[in-house]
């Protein structure tokens, strides 16, 4: 992989952290830094899903893991963002990320980081952008992506499944987010469609390490608690969020029945 420095790639890092939350740099102090690679231990993994789930109010490490997963997103979307919108490749390896622990306006929360910014340019050519777009996204997710998925999923003894489908809902979010971003370029717009499609259709499920690719899910929709007139969709697996202190069934959770559904749409919209 060639780098191009930051200085002289087309990429927006601050979108990437305001929008995404993948950093580049963070001005406040850190009263945790663990780099990616080192989380991929079982043991070390259960340490800071423990700190983690002491933050968050958890009952139990399994709450601390879906959240964990689901902040990860920030390294998913953000090399999705990056590959279709300025046909970039970032370099998110596990020696290049480093998860912070901070703390800001009162609150403590982890943040990702990714050091040393750089991109790949990405060819032009169709064929060839379909082979490296192949490449790049196997190394994501078989490469950085499961290994720490598998290390939650030992640690805390939950299924990987579960974790990895606490990326799906932000995937979707993120189609709709990007195709707005290219509104009225076609072009880019079907580079995006095709970028999407293949994460969720194409990439071998081998990549997970399960059956099944779990991007490759039909999502249900139900209406949405702001405005009855729109749709919004399920969460593709619970997030356990009722077990956390205060915590309730979500609206979107897959577990409702539809009485329970309504019985929490009316309750929001109280």
């Amino acid at each position: 992989m060639t780098l191009m420095p930051s200085s002289a790639s087309p990429i927006d890092w601050s979108k990437l952290a305001l929008r995404l939350q993948l950093h580049t740099e963070w001005q406040g102090a850190s009263e945790l830094e663990l780099q990616a690679g080192e989380l991929t231990d079982p043991e070390a993994m259960r340490r800071w899903l423990e700190t983690y789930a002491s933050i968050i109010r958890a009952q139990e490490t399994q709450v601390a893991a879906t959240y964990f997963s689901g902040f990860l997103r920030a390294a998913a979307l953000s090399f999705q963002y990056a590959m279709s919108i300025w046909n970039e490749a970032l370099p998110l390896t596990l020696d290049r990320l480093t998860v912070r622990l901070v703390e800001q306006g009162g609150r403590r929360y982890p943040i990702l980081q990714l050091d040393k910014p750089q991109s790949e340019p990405g060819p032009t050519r169709i064929d060839e952008r379909r082979h490296w777009r192949q490449i790049r996204l196997e190394a994501l997710y078989g490469q950085t992506l499961r290994p720490l998925i598998d290390a939650m999923s030992q640690a805390a003894g939950i299924s990987a499944g579960q974790l990895w489908s606490q990326l799906v809902i932000g995937g979707y979010y993120y189609l709709q987010d990007a195709l707005q971003t290219a509104d009225g370029d076609s072009v880019l717009q079907a580079r995006i469609r095709s970028d999407y499609r293949f994460l969720t259709e194409e990439l071998a499920s081998e990549t997970f390490g399960r059956k099944t690719n779990p991007f490759a899910v039909k999502l249900r929709f139900v209406e949405d608690v702001k405005n009855p007139a729109e749709q919004i969709p399920l969460k593709a697996a619970c997030c356990l969020y009722y077990k956390t202190d205060g915590g309730t069934y979500c609206y979107t959770c897959p577990k409702l029945n539809d009485e329970q559904r309504a019985q929490r749409l009316a309750e929001l919209r109280a």
